[in-house]
């Protein structure tokens, strides 16, 4: 195994807990091949930690242990293990993140379970080069009897010079899943979905929109297969409108809504949700509740203050859409916009208005994406539950 040393300013960070090591952090890149284990020294020649380089990639390094010891299969079995206890205390049912990278110690992988099928995400060169000793350990904790599901399409892995790639270990397997999340179930094909299939990381935030649902008209934006809106008929919305762009996954909510057996009025509505919001705004009739949850504005820091307009701008229109007294859940899965970052854009959304408001409670990702306290990066979904004045 070979010594990587880092820069005398540069290892501070990394001492203290942080888990990636960028290019220009490094002495001297070296010679080393993607994928490769290292020891990681500070620039006295004292031991940090093991971890793996990709020398290609900005992020050189990710720490794997602060002890020196073997990384091979029972390293991999023992992570996904103290994960798995986590998420088995949480959980009745098996419908989880088991696995989310960073915040399980793990870096690179992240492995979503429904039932006996797991969705599995390697972004990272190392991953990918362990994807054979991944698999393994998932069969000998679950069984042969599990189907694993390769959904590396995410554009992460091209930083890491890997190709995008869908695919199911069983051939037969054609996608299509019925998963349960807050006694509600959701059918979605997880080989067409997004990300890995699910967002399971809005689990606790939905339960929350059963305390203003009841005779309520919701109206769901970005609906994706229609968790929120889901949610809110099953604790007695009396009409809700899923909104969202794409044909495929209103196709899906419409699924659900016949699976669960609702029967409050409901309408998919295929359109851009400023758009929507626009029109909504001139109705006489407007929501009680409103969710905003859309996919992330910004994923680099070069577009942080367009993403901040595109969000201030957002929710200036769902503050001119909802009824005075109303209820909004919104939110944002961009890591580079904190949660104070995230207050004054809803504050400045409000002024924008000429609506006042007050915060209910705080919103975050659910207790399956497990936030590192070392790793911001880790924290990346945040969200306001508010009335609107």
């Amino acid at each position: 195994m070979k010594n990587l040393y880092l820069k005398k300013s540069c290892d501070k960070r990394a001492q203290n807990g942080y888990l990636w090591i960028f290019s220009n952090e490094i002495e001297d890149i070296g010679n080393y091949s993607p994928g490769e284990v290292v020891r990681i020294f500070n620039s006295s020649k004292e031991f940090i930690g093991i971890g793996y380089i990709n020398p290609h990639s900005l992020i050189s390094v990710r720490i794997l242990s602060r002890k020196d010891i073997n990384i091979d299969e029972s390293f991999i079995e023992n992570r996904i293990k103290s994960a798995l206890a986590l998420r088995e205390k949480l959980y009745h049912k098996p419908f989880y993140r088991l696995l989310y990278s960073e915040g399980d110690f793990l870096p690179g992988i992240i492995i979503d379970r429904y039932n006996d099928i797991f969705s599995i995400q390697l972004n990272t060169y190392w991953a990918e080069k362990n994807k054979d000793l991944i698999i393994n350990t998932l069969y000998n904790l679950f069984g042969n009897n599990i189907n694993i599901v390769l959904k590396n399409d995410n554009k992460m892995r091209l930083l890491e010079t890997l190709p995008l790639k869908v695919e199911s270990l069983n051939k037969d397997f054609n996608g299509d899943i019925i998963l349960e999340e807050n006694d509600i179930k959701m059918y979605v094909n997880i080989l067409k979905g997004q990300k890995t299939g699910y967002y399971f990381d809005q689990r606790e935030n939905k339960k929350k929109i059963s305390f203003v649902s009841k005779d309520s008209y919701v109206v769901d934006a970005f609906s994706y297969i229609g968790g929120w809106g889901l949610n809110a008929l099953k604790h007695g919305a009396k009409k809700v409108d899923f909104v969202d762009c794409s044909s495929y996954v209103l196709e899906c909510a419409k699924q659900n809504v016949s699976l669960n057996k609702f029967s409050a009025q409901t309408d998919f509505i295929k359109m851009d949700v400023i758009d929507f919001l626009k029109n909504l705004s001139q109705e006489k009739e407007k929501p009680d509740v409103l969710v905003i949850d859309p996919p992330a504005y910004v994923k680099s820091k070069k577009k942080i203050n367009e993403a901040i307009k595109g969000y201030i701008n957002l929710n200036k229109w769902a503050f001119k859409s909802i009824k005075k007294g109303g209820f909004i859940f919104t939110c944002s899965c961009s890591q580079h916009i904190d949660f104070e970052k995230f207050i004054w854009i809803i504050n400045a959304a409000a002024r924008s208005a000429g609506k006042k408001f007050k915060i209910l409670s705080p919103l975050s990702q659910g207790f399956d994406h497990p936030i590192n306290p070392k790793m911001s990066e880790t924290n990346y979904l945040k969200g306001l539950f508010i009335q609107v004045l």
